[in-house]
C-alpha cells in the first residue's frame, strides 16, 4: 500500500475505481484488511473506494497522542486523509469499532460525511468493555509501568498481541519500541476510562449528540453475542436520518445461518459483499437528491 501524512504519522491505504468516494473502516485492530476488500471491490464498480490501515494497527506509522478515546484519535485522522486525498464528503462505511469511528467522524467532522453505511452496532454490555479496558488499556499500561515498551511489545492476551499486529512492520516495531512508557501508560489509563464509561457502544456520544448528525444512514444490525441487534436498534432510534435493515426481510433462516457463521469469525468478508446494492441503493438516493 502506499502511504500519506496524516496527522504526523504515515497511513498505508489504497483506492480502488471511480466515483463517489466512499471509504471503509474496519472493526478491531488485528482484522486482516483483505476482508475489506470483497465489499470493496464490489463497492468500486461504481464508486471511489477507499481502503486503509489506522495509526498504530500494523502497516500504518505508531503515535500514540492523548485524546478522549482511541476512536477519537482514528475519527481525526479518517477526517484528515479523507481531506487531503480530496475525497470529501465521502460515504463512511464501519464495521463494530470502526462504526464508532465513522459515527465520531461524522459528529466532529460532518463536513466529511456524506453518508453512513454502518454495520454491527458493539453490545452495550458493561462487563465486556470492562474486560476490554482491563485486558487492552490496563494491562498495557501496567507492563510499560515496570517493563517498559519492550516488556509491553511482548504482550500477549485475548484482547491485545502487539508483536503480531507489527510482524510485518519493522519500522512499526521500532516506532512503538520509541515510546514513552510513562506517556503511553497515561493514554492507556485515559483510553479505558473511556471504555468503562457506559456509552462505548455508541461512541461516546449522548443522545443529543447523536441527534445532530444530519448524515442520511443505514444500520444493519449484528448477528452474535458482541453485535446484538437491540444496540443497532437503539442507534437507530437516535439517529435522526437513519433506516434500520432486516435481515429476515430478504434472507432465508438457512442464509442468515450461514451469515452468522461467517460474521463470528471475522475473517471472510464475502459476506460484506451481500449488502451491497443495500448500501448501493441509500447513495444512490443520495446522489440524486445533492444532483
Amino acid at each position: 500500500m502506499p502511504k500519506i501524512t496524516v496527522n504526523r504519522v504515515n497511513l498505508a491505504y489504497e483506492i480502488l475505481g471511480k466515483g463517489p468516494p466512499v471509504v471503509f473502516t474496519d472493526g478491531g485492530v488485528d482484522v486482516p484488511k483483505e476482508t475489506m476488500r470483497w465489499l470493496a471491490g464490489r463497492m468500486s464498480l461504481e464508486y471511489e473506494a477507499l481502503i486503509y490501515d489506522r495509526r498504530n494497527c500494523g502497516e500504518s506509522d505508531v503515535l500514540f497522542e492523548d485524546a478522549p478515546s482511541e476512536f477519537e484519535l482514528f475519527a481525526n485522522d479518517l477526517h484528515t486523509l479523507l481531506e487531503s486525498l480530496e475525497m470529501t464528503p465521502a460515504y463512511l462505511w464501519g464495521g463494530s469499532g470502526g462504526l464508532l469511528v465513522s459515527l465520531l467522524t461524522a459528529y466532529h467532522h460532518p463536513e466529511s460525511a456524506k453518508g453512513l453505511l454502518l454495520e454491527a452496532v458493539p453490545l452495550d454490555n458493561p462487563e465486556f468493555w470492562q474486560n476490554m479496558a482491563q485486558g487492552y488499556y490496563i494491562a498495557s499500561a501496567e507492563v510499560a509501568e515496570s517493563g517498559g515498551m519492550e516488556a509491553v511489545f511482548e504482550l500477549s492476551n485475548d484482547w491485545c498481541n502487539w508483536s503480531e499486529r507489527f510482524k510485518r512492520n519493522l519500522a512499526g516495531r521500532e516506532q512503538f519500541l520509541s515510546q514513552d512508557p510513562v506517556e503511553f501508560a497515561a493514554i492507556m489509563r485515559r483510553w479505558a476510562a473511556w471504555c468503562t464509561s457506559g456509552r462505548a457502544h455508541l461512541a461516546g456520544l449522548t443522545d443529543e449528540e447523536l441527534g445532530r448528525i444530519s448524515a442520511p444512514a443505514i444500520i444493519i444490525p449484528g448477528i452474535n453475542e458482541n453485535h446484538p441487534k437491540h444496540t443497532s436498534e437503539e442507534l437507530h432510534r437516535l439517529l435522526p436520518n437513519s433506516e434500520l435493515f432486516s435481515r429476515e426481510e430478504f434472507f432465508s433462516p438457512v442464509e442468515i445461518d450461514r451469515l452468522r457463521e461467517l460474521q463470528v469469525d471475522w475473517i471472510d468478508g464475502r459476506y460484506m459483499a451481500v449488502y451491497a446494492p443495500f448500501y448501493d441503493s441509500l447513495m444512490k438516493r443520495v446522489e440524486k437528491e445533492q444532483s
